[in-house]
């Protein structure tokens, strides 16, 4: 956080990760699109981002047994 204030949803959106083994969002956009796919990407889904319209949350979980 700066100056104590909060990110903004899509710079936060930006610098997130599901898996710290994956590359960010912002970090996948510059690898894989052009400046201008950059651009079109970002004009359709950051006011989503940032309304919260686009909020959804996925859990999984990974199980092991063994015998003794």
């Amino acid at each position: 956080m700066k100056n104590g204030k909060r990110p903004a949803p899509w710079d936060l959106a930006l610098r997130t990760s599901g898996n710290p083994l994956e590359p960010t969002l912002g970090e996948a956009l510059q690898r894989t699109l052009s400046p201008q796919e950059i651009t079109e990407f970002t004009a359709q889904l950051k006011p989503l981002v940032e309304s919260g319209a686009a909020r959804e949350r996925h859990a999984l979980a990974y199980l092991a047994a063994a015998r003794d």
